[in-house]
């Protein structure tokens, strides 16, 4: 299957772009094609921008350093760790956890039914406003709940959580 369906990227501009196929046009028999896409960049390498469009592979992120993360995801799971200023995910089924090593300016994590989990270190200040139809709510930090928005010291991170039937979970490093 791979000499029928390969990896192809392009570049338009400062974007790297990855498909999965050249073709646009896929046989109604194949099930199930699995690609697995490994990344690697230098120690210290940061970027402005990070944007992954996913259907069902799972993404992990290590010890990254990105200013603004966007991923949308339909059922993979998204594990990713490092620095960034501003993440905004979205996904349908697959769970969601960002461990950031120092403290985001904003964070907006939604989903249907994957559990989604923040893991921030312990003195983040951080304002958290949390919606689940089903799931539970959870927090490591000796937070002060109002309604659904939970305050830690400053409240100066912007967290929005929205979940229909998920866990949402924020944890302070080092204590699980």
């Amino acid at each position: 299957d791979d000499a029928k369906f390969p990896m192809v990227w392009s570049q338009s501009g400062d974007t790297l772009v990855l498909s999965y196929t050249k073709s646009t046009k896929m046989p109604i028999s194949v099930n199930v094609l699995r690609k697995d896409l490994v990344v690697t960049v230098p120690a210290g390498w940061s970027a402005q921008e990070i944007r992954i469009d996913n259907v069902s592979g799972d993404m992990i992120l290590t010890d990254i350093d990105v200013t603004d993360l966007t991923v949308g995801n339909v059922s993979g799971e998204l594990d990713f760790s490092g620095f960034c200023r501003s993440a905004e995910v979205s996904t349908v089924s697959g769970d969601c956890t960002l461990t950031l090593t120092s403290a985001p300016n904003s964070i907006d994590l939604d989903s249907v039914s994957g559990q989604l989990v923040v893991v921030l270190p312990e003195n983040t200040g951080f304002t958290a406003n949390l919606d689940s139809l089903s799931g539970k709510l959870y927090s490591d930090f000796a937070t002060t709940y109002q309604d659904d928005t939970m305050r830690y010291l400053d409240g100066a991170c912007k967290i929005s959580m929205d979940s229909v039937s998920g866990d949402l979970r924020i944890r302070q490093s080092g204590t699980f």
